[in-house]
């Protein structure tokens, strides 16, 4: 039986922007983030189908990418991005498997929303995902973490 570790905490939803699927037909945007509580390092990328993608024109893109401070774009990093292929069907995940990427308390995970689906007859929405893995290390080492007295 293979072992594998829960962890609670790591990533901290940033809004409730992830309580609802992304529309691919929407205007390009950041649609929301995570904020990094401890060190792991980014390994997949991933975005659920909810609704069939119908790109008449264009297909959709989405990324993720690593903020280096709060809520700032400034020495962003993009980690990854995926083209959802026109005709991808509710249900199925579309994926990346990258070289990993470290993130470090009090970076960013972002994900954003790139290319639009093409005009007013394309369709598509989904989730996105992460596979990451914990990287241990002590607070004390984390330029990040402050010790509450």
């Amino acid at each position: 039986m293979a072992y594998t570790e829960l962890m609670r905490g790591g990533l901290v939803r940033k809004s409730n922007a992830h309580d609802t699927a992304e529309v691919l037909t929407a205007a390009v945007g950041v649609y929301g983030g995570y904020l990094v509580t401890k060190r792991m390092v980014l390994k997949r990328f991933l975005f659920y189908v909810t609704a069939d993608i119908a790109a008449s024109t264009t297909a959709p893109k989405v990324v993720v990418k690593r903020w280096p401070a709060y809520n700032s774009s400034v020495g962003e990093v993009t980690c990854a991005s995926l083209t959802i292929p026109t005709g991808t069907a509710a249900g199925k995940v579309v994926y990346k498997d990258l070289a990993p990427v470290e993130f470090f308390p009090g970076d960013e995970l972002c994900f954003e929303h790139t290319v639009q689906t093409g005009d007013g007859t394309a369709a598509g929405a989904g989730f996105y995902d992460v596979i990451m893995d914990l990287e241990p290390e002590v607070p004390a080492n984390e330029s990040d973490m402050i010790a509450s007295a």
